[in-house]
């Protein structure tokens, strides 16, 4: 997948994936993490309907403070949207979705939103 997007070269995945070529890997699981990361956020809005439709508000709102970065970016802008009561909730609302998604779709999944959760704290 990384050869076809033209992330890393054909004769570069062995050493990418095996830790010699360190910034082509930090780079190919940063895109990873945001495509997978991306995909839970599909499904997350339908989630929230079914299990929690009283944060839905929280959710709209949460999601016009983060457009407000559009017109201010900036750390004091994007640190008071982290701390705003609304986006604490959702991001505690999609945490437990993850944890949904863990338990109920099976290894794979768990591994994957494991995968998430490292790839977090550990680049972050």
């Amino acid at each position: 997948m990384a050869v076809e997007l033209e992330i890393i070269a054909e004769g570069s995945v062995e050493n990418v994936m095996s830790g010699k070529k360190y910034n082509h890997a930090v780079h190919f699981h940063k895109l990873m993490y945001e495509a997978l990361l991306r995909l839970a956020w599909r499904g997350f809005y339908s989630w929230l309907e079914e299990k929690d439709a009283a944060n839905l508000p929280q959710l709209h709102e949460t999601i016009k403070l983060i457009e407000e970065l559009n017109t201010d970016v900036s750390q004091e802008t994007f640190c008071n949207i982290l701390q705003h009561p609304s986006c604490q909730c959702i991001l505690l609302q999609f945490e437990l979705y993850l944890d949904h998604k863990r338990s109920s779709n099976g290894s794979l999944s768990n591994f994957w939103t494991l995968t998430w959760t490292w790839w977090i704290f550990f680049w972050d």
